[in-house]
Parts: C-alpha cells; sequence; structure tokens
C-alpha cells in the first residue's frame, strides 16, 4: 500500500524544521510528503526551498492560483480568501496522478507523533472505502485532544479503532477535524462519486465552504456518515498530533457562524440524498439544535 502524506501550509514555514524533524522519525514512513504551501511570500518560498532542496520522500508545491468558484467568499477587506479545501484538493490530484492508496493529512501548524502515520496506514489499508481521524493534543487542554477531556460528551478514542457512529457528534463537527485525518482511494471515489451527483462537481472537498474558514472539515464528516463510509478514529497511543498554539485571526474564525452555514448545508444534504436514494442510514433531519442540546454537548472553543 503506498500513502501520500499532505501538508496545506499558510503562512506556517517556521513551523517547518519541527515538521521536518517529526516525519523522519516516524515509525512508519509514508511512500511520500507533499508539503503545499498556499499563495506563500517570495520569502517563504525561498525558506522551503532551501530547506526541502533534495530531501528524499518531501516534495514542495506552491499554490499561486485560486479556484474557479469560491462558494463563501471572505468579505473583510484586507483578509485572504481560506482555500485550504482547495489546496487538498490539489493534493488528492497529486496522488491520484501518482497512483497511491491512500491520503494522510496534517495541517502545517501541527507536529505528528510518531506513529502517526503507522496508525492511519494501519486503518486505511482496507479494500473498503474508510476516513481515519485522530487526535489534535494541545496545550491548553493540558496536552489532551479536547474531546478526550473528562467533561466532553464527544467520545470518539478508546483503546482500538473505533468506528463513530453517533449522528449528532457529526452534525456538531466533531468528528473530522482536517489537521489529522485521511481516505483511502475507495472513500475518495465514493466521496467524488457523490459531489457529483448531487452538485455536478466532482471534488472531495465542496468548493461551498471555500473562502470563509470553518465547516468544510464538518461536512466531509456529514457526507462520509449518511453516504455510509466508515469513519474510524484511531486509539489511543502516540498517534495524534500536537497543534503549536498561536493566535486565532479574529476577522477569519467564527464557531457561531460557520455551525450555522454547516447546518443549512445539511438539510439540504439530506434532502438531496433522499430524492437520489443515497441516504443509506435512512435518517430524518433532525434539527441541530435539539440534538446536541439532548446530548449534552458544551462547547469548549
Amino acid at each position: 500500500m503506498r500513502i501520500l502524506l499532505a501538508i496545506p501550509s499558510k503562512d506556517q514555514v517556521q513551523y517547518l524544521d519541527n515538521m521536518i524533524s517529526a516525519l523522519e522519525a516516524q515509525s512508519v514512513l509514508p511512500d511520500a510528503v507533499l508539503y503545499l504551501m498556499d499563495r506563500p511570500s517570495g520569502r517563504d518560498r525561498i525558506t522551503a526551498s532551501r530547506r526541502l532542496s533534495g530531501h528524499p520522500f518531501i516534495k514542495l508545491m506552491c499554490n499561486t492560483t485560486y479556484p474557479a468558484y469560491i462558494g463563501r467568499p471572505q468579505c473583510v477587506l484586507g483578509e485572504d480568501q481560506f482555500l485550504t479545501g482547495y489546496i487538498r484538493e490539489l493534493a488528492i490530484g497529486y496522488m491520484l496522478e501518482n497512483g497511491f492508496d491512500a491520503i494522510v493529512f496534517l495541517d502545517g501548524d501541527c507536529i505528528p507523533e510518531k506513529d502517526f502515520v503507522s496508525a492511519h496506514k494501519s486503518v486505511l489499508s482496507s479494500e473498503c472505502p474508510v476516513t481515519t481521524v485522530g487526535k489534535r493534543k494541545e496545550d491548553k487542554h493540558g496536552g489532551l485532544d479536547q474531546r478526550e477531556k473528562p467533561n466532553s460528551a464527544i467520545k470518539l478514542f478508546f483503546d482500538d479503532p473505533t468506528e463513530v457512529s453517533q449522528e449528532v457528534f457529526f452534525v456538531d463537527s466533531g468528528v473530522v477535524w482536517t489537521c489529522n485525518f485521511g481516505f483511502n482511494l475507495g472513500a475518495i471515489k465514493s466521496l467524488m462519486a457523490t459531489n457529483e451527483l448531487l452538485y455536478n462537481r466532482k471534488e472531495v472537498f465542496p468548493s461551498d465552504f471555500l473562502g470563509t474558514w470553518g465547516g468544510e472539515d464538518g461536512f466531509i464528516g456529514l457526507l462520509c456518515f449518511y453516504t455510509g463510509i466508515p469513519v474510524i478514529a484511531l486509539p489511543n497511543g502516540d498517534n495524534g498530533i500536537r497543534h503549536i498554539e498561536h493566535e486565532r485571526p479574529g476577522k477569519k474564525y467564527n464557531h457561531v457562524q460557520f455551525i450555522e452555514y454547516l447546518e443549512d448545508h445539511r438539510y439540504n444534504l439530506i434532502k438531496l440524498l433522499d430524492l437520489y436514494g443515497k441516504n443509506v442510514r435512512k435518517l430524518p433531519y433532525v434539527d441541530r439544535g435539539k440534538m446536541v442540546t439532548d446530548a449534552g454537548i458544551v462547547h469548549d472553543i
């Protein structure tokens, strides 16, 4: 099985040295790594190029273009468009063109633990479509993933790989976080086919979510859940990522706004899946607010 690790990076070249060290220390190496810089400055591009020149398995790619369609454009003067979904789509294109069997994504401000690649690979080796998710460990949560804190109502991680089967976890955008997740080839083909059928766009990361931060990973989780692609949470162990703490730009990060946007799209998604006979779980639409309240989910943002 050939596995590709893709690392989208937007103004995060300062973390590259730590990233390289962690990748070289993996218990199982990926077959290739793509470090994808999104609209980098000239200085950052030169820095990364010099650091990665001649590296045996890390390839540098720099994106300077914009997608044809941005569904949720950033309308704040001076703020960049959030295009990480588009960058991940470029990585999937590279994966398909070069015959990889699975792809794992890691954010440019996150450092992987030693068994990160190994844990994803062991689950993604399945012949059936499957998506994997792992922990995002943070100092502000005492070195834990927010979802494994004692007071969290969202419980994903156990001692064995475990399929996430609770609808409310997906509805609350609490499962698929793009800093640590992966697809095998079957899952990619299935998601592409679904998006083409429903929205006439052959893509994995719906471009309706490009432009403004938030919701694109949650929607991937919903697509997987309602269409029957298993989402497997990786087991406890040294296979998470450690997020490097930094300030969130206030004009880009609005949790309430993206949750509302995601809910509108979930409603439409269920109706379209029903229309085409693709709602394999045959679940009706239930309002997010009621589901979250009934589950006792409290946010720690």
